[in-house]
């Protein structure tokens, strides 16, 4: 069930909401421009959690291999990393 949310901005930045709205054409409404920005915002945020989680538990990971087994190689520090870095899925 959709719901009303109200937020107070400054002029300037209602009329450039405005003109992206009428140069682009992608848009009916002010509120429709803000739902779209929200969403696309709200989904940046969910994958940076996802990421933060995953550089914590690396982190960890990290941490315990450094305490039993002393200071990693290089190659065990890039295997870590690369573990990081794959793609990950949406």
């Amino acid at each position: 069930m959709p719901t009303t949310i109200s937020f107070v901005a400054e002029q300037s930045f209602s009329k450039a909401i405005d003109g992206v709205i009428s140069k682009t054409g992608l848009y009916q409404s002010k509120s429709e421009f803000v739902r779209d920005a929200v969403r696309e915002k709200l989904l940046r945020v969910l994958f940076l959690e996802k990421d933060l989680a995953a550089v914590r538990s690396l982190r960890k990971q990290l941490r315990q291999k450094a305490v039993f087994k002393g200071n990693l190689s290089v190659a065990e520090r890039g295997a870590l990393a690369k573990s990081f870095l794959k793609p990950r899925q949406a």
